[in-house]
Protein backbone atom coordinates (compact mmCIF):
# COMPACT_ATOMS: atom_id res chain seq x y z
CA UNK A 1 0.00 0.00 0.00
CA UNK A 2 1.49 3.25 -1.02
CA UNK A 3 1.31 6.30 1.33
CA UNK A 4 0.66 10.25 0.63
CA UNK A 5 3.95 12.32 1.96
CA UNK A 6 3.16 16.05 2.80
CA UNK A 7 6.67 17.59 3.13
CA UNK A 8 5.54 20.16 5.73
CA UNK A 9 8.89 21.91 6.36
CA UNK A 10 12.46 21.96 4.25
CA UNK A 11 15.62 22.81 6.13
CA UNK A 12 18.88 22.74 4.85
CA UNK A 13 21.39 22.92 7.66
CA UNK A 14 24.56 24.40 7.58
CA UNK A 15 27.30 26.49 9.62
CA UNK A 16 27.27 29.70 10.32
CA UNK A 17 30.53 30.57 8.65
CA UNK A 18 29.84 29.07 5.63
CA UNK A 19 28.39 32.06 4.15
CA UNK A 20 29.01 30.61 0.71
CA UNK A 21 28.06 27.19 0.55
CA UNK A 22 24.36 28.63 1.97
CA UNK A 23 24.57 31.24 -1.47
CA UNK A 24 25.70 28.29 -3.58
CA UNK A 25 22.70 26.23 -2.14
CA UNK A 26 19.60 29.37 -1.81
CA UNK A 27 20.91 29.59 -5.72
CA UNK A 28 20.32 25.86 -6.68
CA UNK A 29 16.77 25.96 -4.29
CA UNK A 30 15.62 28.98 -5.92
CA UNK A 31 16.31 28.01 -9.47
CA UNK A 32 13.83 24.98 -8.57
CA UNK A 33 11.61 26.74 -6.77
CA UNK A 34 12.57 24.89 -3.72
CA UNK A 35 11.07 27.09 -0.05
CA UNK A 36 13.21 26.73 2.87
CA UNK A 37 14.55 27.61 5.93
CA UNK A 38 18.11 27.46 7.60
CA UNK A 39 19.28 25.08 10.43
CA UNK A 40 22.25 26.36 12.20
CA UNK A 41 25.11 23.84 12.07
CA UNK A 42 27.27 22.66 15.26
CA UNK A 43 30.85 23.79 13.87
CA UNK A 44 32.18 20.68 16.32
CA UNK A 45 35.57 20.81 15.00
CA UNK A 46 36.13 24.55 17.25
CA UNK A 47 34.65 23.22 20.37
CA UNK A 48 36.50 22.00 23.50
CA UNK A 49 35.74 18.30 25.45
CA UNK A 50 33.81 21.07 28.13
CA UNK A 51 31.48 22.03 25.28
CA UNK A 52 30.59 18.73 24.19
CA UNK A 53 29.73 18.30 27.85
CA UNK A 54 27.72 21.14 28.19
CA UNK A 55 25.83 19.62 25.58
CA UNK A 56 25.02 16.13 27.50
CA UNK A 57 27.79 14.43 25.78
CA UNK A 58 28.98 11.25 27.55
CA UNK A 59 32.45 10.83 28.59
CA UNK A 60 32.72 7.76 27.05
CA UNK A 61 31.99 9.54 23.19
CA UNK A 62 34.78 11.99 24.42
CA UNK A 63 37.46 9.48 24.75
CA UNK A 64 39.39 9.80 21.60
CA UNK A 65 38.51 13.58 20.75
CA UNK A 66 40.21 14.01 17.03
CA UNK A 67 39.11 16.49 14.63
CA UNK A 68 37.60 13.70 13.04
CA UNK A 69 35.76 12.71 15.86
CA UNK A 70 34.82 16.23 16.92
CA UNK A 71 33.49 16.78 12.87
CA UNK A 72 31.44 13.48 13.48
CA UNK A 73 29.84 15.06 16.61
CA UNK A 74 29.49 18.50 15.45
CA UNK A 75 27.44 16.91 12.49
CA UNK A 76 25.89 15.00 14.73
CA UNK A 77 24.31 17.44 17.00
CA UNK A 78 23.46 19.66 13.68
CA UNK A 79 20.65 16.63 12.58
CA UNK A 80 20.24 15.57 15.71
CA UNK A 81 18.97 19.16 17.02
CA UNK A 82 16.74 19.98 14.18
CA UNK A 83 15.41 16.38 14.86
CA UNK A 84 14.07 17.31 18.21
CA UNK A 85 12.65 20.50 17.49
CA UNK A 86 10.83 18.80 14.92
CA UNK A 87 9.43 16.31 17.40
CA UNK A 88 7.89 19.27 19.55
CA UNK A 89 5.19 19.52 16.67
CA UNK A 90 2.24 18.12 16.87
CA UNK A 91 1.29 16.54 13.70
CA UNK A 92 -0.63 14.16 11.36
CA UNK A 93 0.65 11.00 10.52
CA UNK A 94 1.74 11.82 7.13
CA UNK A 95 3.46 14.94 7.43
CA UNK A 96 6.89 15.43 6.83
CA UNK A 97 10.33 17.57 7.04
CA UNK A 98 12.78 17.41 4.20
CA UNK A 99 16.48 17.87 5.51
CA UNK A 100 19.40 19.09 3.06
CA UNK A 101 22.77 19.18 4.01
CA UNK A 102 24.31 22.21 2.70
CA UNK A 103 26.59 21.24 0.16
CA UNK A 104 24.03 18.91 -1.60
CA UNK A 105 23.31 18.22 -5.27
CA UNK A 106 20.72 17.35 -7.37
CA UNK A 107 19.26 17.33 -10.80
CA UNK A 108 17.77 20.42 -12.23
CA UNK A 109 13.98 17.93 -12.15
CA UNK A 110 14.84 17.39 -8.66
CA UNK A 111 11.05 18.02 -7.62
CA UNK A 112 9.38 15.66 -10.48
CA UNK A 113 11.75 12.74 -9.28
CA UNK A 114 10.94 13.55 -5.62
CA UNK A 115 7.15 13.65 -6.97
CA UNK A 116 7.96 9.95 -8.01
CA UNK A 117 9.43 8.88 -5.49
CA UNK A 118 7.34 10.15 -3.08
CA UNK A 119 4.50 8.37 -4.89
CA UNK A 120 6.30 4.79 -4.76
CA UNK A 121 7.14 4.80 -0.79
CA UNK A 122 4.95 2.08 1.58
CA UNK A 123 2.43 3.26 3.75
CA UNK A 124 5.17 2.00 7.04
CA UNK A 125 7.99 4.28 5.97
CA UNK A 126 9.70 6.30 8.91
CA UNK A 127 12.36 7.37 7.23
CA UNK A 128 13.21 8.48 3.24
CA UNK A 129 16.32 8.47 2.51
CA UNK A 130 16.81 10.46 -1.65
CA UNK A 131 20.27 10.25 -1.20
CA UNK A 132 22.90 7.14 -0.18
CA UNK A 133 25.77 5.62 -0.49
CA UNK A 134 27.54 1.95 0.04
CA UNK A 135 23.71 1.18 -0.03
CA UNK A 136 22.22 -2.28 0.67
CA UNK A 137 18.46 -3.48 0.31
CA UNK A 138 16.94 -6.05 2.03
CA UNK A 139 16.40 -9.21 -0.18
CA UNK A 140 13.27 -9.61 -2.03
CA UNK A 141 12.02 -6.88 -3.20
CA UNK A 142 11.00 -5.07 -6.02
CA UNK A 143 10.00 -1.41 -7.05
CA UNK A 144 11.94 2.09 -7.38
CA UNK A 145 11.55 2.27 -3.58
CA UNK A 146 12.79 -0.22 -1.14
CA UNK A 147 13.60 -1.03 2.33
CA UNK A 148 17.11 -0.01 3.50
CA UNK A 149 19.22 -2.10 5.23
CA UNK A 150 22.99 -0.99 4.93
CA UNK A 151 23.97 2.39 3.66
CA UNK A 152 26.06 5.94 4.23
CA UNK A 153 24.62 9.50 4.20
CA UNK A 154 22.46 11.91 5.28
CA UNK A 155 22.57 14.90 2.37
CA UNK A 156 19.16 14.50 1.62
CA UNK A 157 16.33 12.63 3.76
CA UNK A 158 12.41 13.29 4.77
CA UNK A 159 11.27 12.26 8.12
CA UNK A 160 7.85 11.54 9.01
CA UNK A 161 7.28 13.72 12.54
CA UNK A 162 5.18 10.95 13.62
CA UNK A 163 7.60 8.57 13.42
CA UNK A 164 10.27 10.77 15.52
CA UNK A 165 9.41 9.56 18.72
CA UNK A 166 10.20 5.93 18.09
CA UNK A 167 13.43 6.71 17.29
CA UNK A 168 14.55 10.02 19.42
CA UNK A 169 15.36 8.13 22.34
CA UNK A 170 18.03 6.44 20.55
CA UNK A 171 19.94 9.36 19.15
CA UNK A 172 20.26 10.40 22.74
CA UNK A 173 23.89 9.38 22.87
CA UNK A 174 26.36 9.64 20.25
CA UNK A 175 28.18 6.63 19.90
CA UNK A 176 28.59 6.79 16.17
CA UNK A 177 28.27 9.06 13.34
CA UNK A 178 24.03 9.99 12.99
CA UNK A 179 24.07 8.06 9.38
CA UNK A 180 25.69 4.89 10.89
CA UNK A 181 22.97 4.69 13.83
CA UNK A 182 20.16 5.77 11.70
CA UNK A 183 21.20 2.28 9.60
CA UNK A 184 21.37 0.11 12.80
CA UNK A 185 17.81 1.07 13.33
CA UNK A 186 16.44 0.21 10.45
CA UNK A 187 18.89 -3.05 9.88
CA UNK A 188 17.37 -4.16 13.55
CA UNK A 189 14.21 -3.34 12.44
CA UNK A 190 12.95 -0.41 15.54
CA UNK A 191 12.86 1.84 12.22
CA UNK A 192 11.88 1.63 8.56
CA UNK A 193 14.26 2.93 6.21
CA UNK A 194 13.35 3.30 2.59
CA UNK A 195 15.49 5.37 -0.56
CA UNK A 196 14.92 5.05 -4.09
CA UNK A 197 17.08 2.07 -5.67
CA UNK A 198 18.82 5.05 -7.77
CA UNK A 199 19.61 8.10 -5.79
CA UNK A 200 17.90 11.48 -6.41
CA UNK A 201 20.40 13.93 -4.81
CA UNK A 202 23.83 13.38 -3.40
CA UNK A 203 26.92 14.32 -1.43
CA UNK A 204 29.03 17.33 -2.33
CA UNK A 205 32.19 16.25 -4.15
CA UNK A 206 34.75 18.08 -1.27
CA UNK A 207 35.44 17.35 2.33
CA UNK A 208 32.29 18.16 4.31
CA UNK A 209 32.74 21.39 6.30
CA UNK A 210 30.98 19.97 9.06
CA UNK A 211 32.08 16.47 9.82
CA UNK A 212 35.45 16.88 7.62
CA UNK A 213 34.50 13.79 5.82
CA UNK A 214 34.60 13.19 2.64
CA UNK A 215 32.16 11.37 0.30
CA UNK A 216 32.53 7.41 -1.21
CA UNK A 217 34.97 7.16 -3.80
CA UNK A 218 32.18 6.82 -6.37
CA UNK A 219 30.92 10.28 -5.24
CA UNK A 220 34.23 12.22 -5.73
CA UNK A 221 33.64 10.66 -9.58
CA UNK A 222 30.25 11.75 -9.79
CA UNK A 223 29.48 8.29 -10.93
CA UNK A 224 25.78 9.52 -10.25
CA UNK A 225 25.67 13.32 -11.33
CA UNK A 226 22.70 15.45 -11.40
CA UNK A 227 21.29 16.11 -14.89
Amino acid sequence: MKNTVLIEDIYVINLDSSKKRLDEFTEKANAQNIPFKRWSAVKGRDMTYDDFRSLGTPRWALQDLTKKRKGELGCYYSHFSLISEMSKKSVSSNKAVLIFEDDVRFPENFLHKLQEVLAEVPSDWDILFLGHEKSKFFPGQTGKVRKLKDFWGCHAYIVRKSSIPKFLPYLQFPSEPIDNILEDLGARGFINNYAPVKPIAFPGTGVSDISDKMPAPEYREDAYPPK
